[in-house]
């Protein structure tokens, strides 16, 4: 019998954080309540919908950004600053984790008096931005003393409902002289100002590889095409499907170390086809292969849920991408016209709307994964 290997992940428990202000609670500023300019009607929560920007670290400091858009069928406007309750750990059974939270900072996003940003929906799809701030400290406290923030609650002045956006990147919610400051709204032309180092979207546009497989020199080097014996050949397993040829894994006399291997007669005999993938030694556990997607008579994708790993010259030649957070689902995509394609949809305990999904086609000869479809429904 196989065993099953378990990979360790830090489960976070969700505390909900109440937000208490300096100076003032977690509502707007007083001047977020004053007269409206613009020729249009406030927003209201319904109306909108918030999205998860991506973070970026400078100076010590976190800072965790979002887009607001428009989803009515008329334009509205925002003033001020937004309502932010903050949460960690489960969405199931969220505690309110205390924070201070003051409305100062550095840049466009803090303006030193309130601002109105019109949003519009599509066709011209107008949207704004926000932010909040806090202090990148790992190391400085126990861990236990300084709550990570994984999800935020949003709401507008005038709105008492609330939505709730996950955070791909969880971000800290402790500090002084404050915890967090919470930003203005600002028009969405200045996200670029954010973006810099902050990840996009928890699907990158472009994934590449590297040439090799990193565990090759851990484990004993079987030249390509060596044939195994019908005793190694029993190993053999996550087998592709195919009338000739076929792909698998081959643990070595069931040890931990992981082979490609390749049939050419469908599954008669087997032969090495590319270094070591895998092995418990340390660095390696986390490139155990889950699943063998095959690319036509030469080519083959082996994944799991933290690398890709790609041949497209019946095993000569290995290319991978690793996904350091192992928090993928991988599965084979049918490319119209020909072609290597991925569906990646992120794994359950991300919390992201369960549609989400994203799918990639591969460039080979750049070696490189392009994001063609996005979906964050």
């Amino acid at each position: 019998m196989r065993r099953i290997r378990e990979v360790a992940c830090t489960v976070l428990v969700l505390v909900a954080l109440s937000v208490t202000a300096a100076g003032a609670a977690s509502s707007p500023n007083p001047a977020t309540l004053t007269m409206r300019k613009l020729a249009a009607p406030a927003c209201a929560i319904g109306e909108l919908h918030v999205t998860y920007f991506g973070v970026s670290t400078a100076a010590g400091t976190v800072i965790t950004v979002f887009e607001v858009s428009d989803i009515s069928r008329h334009a509205c406007v925002l003033l001020g600053t937004p309502t932010v309750s903050f949460f960690t750990g489960s969405h199931n059974a969220p505690r309110v984790l205390s924070a201070v939270v003051t409305h100062s900072g550095p840049g466009v996003a803090f303006a030193r008096h309130p601002r109105e940003v019109l949003l519009e929906p599509k066709p011209h799809a107008r949207s704004a931005g926000w932010l909040f701030t806090s202090l990148d400290n790992v190391g400085l406290r126990p861990p236990g003393n300084c709550p990570r923030v994984t999800e935020i609650g949003f709401t507008v002045s005038g709105s008492t409902a609330q939505v709730r956006v996950p955070l791909w990147y969880p971000a800290n919610a402790c500090g002084s002289p404050r915890d967090v400051s919470v930003s203005d709204f600002f028009p969405a032309s200045d996200l670029g100002l954010y973006a810099g180092a902050a990840t996009p979207s928890f699907f990158p546009a472009t994934l590449t590889m590297h040439r090799g497989l990193p565990n090759s020199a851990l484990g004993r080097v079987f030249p390509w095409g060596t044939a195994l014996t019908a005793a190694q050949a029993r190993w053999v397993y996550l087998k592709s499907s195919g009338r000739t040829d076929r792909w698998g894994v081959w643990e070595e006399h069931g040890s931990p170390a992981e082979y490609p291997v390749r049939s050419t007669d469908g599954g008669a005999r087997w032969m090495i086809a590319g270094p070591l993938l895998a092995t418990d030694s340390v660095g390696g556990s986390i490139d155990y292969i889950d699943k063998v997607i095959p690319e036509g008579s030469s080519g083959v994708v082996m994944v799991s849920s933290a690398v890709i790993d790609v041949s497209t010259d019946s095993g000569h030649q290995w290319y991978q991408y690793g996904n350091g957070a192992g928090n993928w689902i991988m599965a084979a995509h049918a490319v119209h016209g020909g072609g290597i394609g991925l569906r990646i949809s992120p794994a359950s305990y991300m919390r992201l709307p369960e549609p989400s999904f994203a799918i990639y086609v591969l460039n080979v000869a750049r070696h490189q994964w392009h994001r063609t479809v996005q979906s964050l429904a």
